[in-house]
């Protein structure tokens, strides 16, 4: 009777209303015109016209524990063609300036350059025809989209960050294990170090081989933005030392430029450079982009010219993307 009693208790402490944490939902929906047109060397062909979307839904929560420490979780579904599927998840806690966490797509991270724009960047509007940008912009595979575990300690200066993923995979689950090869360690700073309009981000990624298979990777970055009144510069250079490729990058480096005309309309300008090891090989990006803020919902145009795609001489895109963005 006295197990029962204390199993009863236990029970209505766990789903008291006291024991939840509050939760908050916010999301957005975003839909895409994008029209390619490719022209390789020696012929002209016609690139893609079509809409695209993209919508998510994000689900937050936080609570202070009896012991002073936070814990949060969070949970973002998203469309994935015509699947809806959870695609980033957390669950952390926080104790002063230290953070522990483990899940998908959460944490800092060296993946992303650091840009000023007005939304889209150069590698989401040209992905399409490009040959080397993909390579240029994105690990073999990163710890942080992954089934990680991630540490950080952050200060008025920064934070710093370490991420592990033991294997390449993101749909384990608690009583089904597969390890899908290889593992990632990765390391990352972020911050301004106490100066004004200043954000930085430095860090290094090793990606072990799978298997075996000789195809280690290590990845560096670092990269800076600085804001001068309405106007704001950024410059990034990420570098690949990849084994068992057949394109492997030698360094790709982004500059870019916006600038607040007023309180609802920005421009800015991105230019991406990026460069094939052991070749001449070389792609430019270069991407213009408009943006007007309605309050809540949000328009955009670009205009973006690759030249010299896969670093053949002459094969040239241009494209043309209109965007909007409706966040709740």
């Amino acid at each position: 009777m006295k197990k029962l009693l204390l199993t009863s208790a236990i029970v209505a402490v766990a789903f008291s209303s006291s024991s939840f944490a509050e939760v908050k939902i916010s999301g957005e929906i975003e839909q895409t015109w994008t029209s390619h047109s490719y022209e390789p060397t020696g012929s002209k062909v016609n690139g893609s016209n079509a809409i695209g979307s993209e919508a998510n839904v994000k689900f937050t929560g936080e609570k202070e524990l009896t012991n002073g420490a936070k814990v949060n979780a969070a949970i973002r579904a998203e469309n994935q063609g015509s699947i809806f599927r959870v695609d980033q998840k957390e669950l952390g806690i926080t104790i002063g300036g230290f953070k522990a966490h483990v899940g998908i797509d959460t944490g800092s991270t060296i993946d992303g350059n650091m840009v000023v724009h007005v939304g889209q960047q150069s590698e989401d509007v040209m992905a399409g025809p490009t040959a080397l940008l993909a390579k240029a912009t994105h690990s073999k595979f990163s710890a942080h989209d992954k089934e990680h575990i991630g540490f950080s300690f952050k200060n008025d200066m920064g934070e710093l960050a370490l991420n592990y993923a033991p294997s390449n995979n993101t749909s384990n689950g608690p009583s089904s294990i597969t390890d899908a090869g290889a593992s990632a360690t990765e390391i990352v700073f972020t911050g301004s170090l106490g100066v004004k309009g200043l954000a930085i981000k430095v860090g290094q990624q090793d990606t072990g081989s799978d298997n075996g298979s000789g195809s280690d990777e290590k990845e560096k970055f670092y990269g800076a933005t600085y804001s001068i009144g309405k106007a704001k510069v950024g410059y990034s250079n990420r570098s690949f030392d990849r084994e068992g490729t057949a394109v492997e990058i030698d360094n790709s480096n982004s500059y870019s430029v916006a600038y607040a005309v007023s309180d609802n309309l920005s421009v800015a300008v991105e230019r991406l450079d990026t460069k094939e090891k052991g070749t001449a090989n070389e792609e430019e990006l270069t991407l213009i982009g408009v943006s007007y803020n309605l309050g809540g919902l949000g328009i955009e145009a670009y205009y973006g010219q690759a030249k010299d795609i896969g670093g053949a001489s002459g094969a040239d895109s241009d494209a043309v993307q209109l965007r909007t963005v409706f966040a709740y």
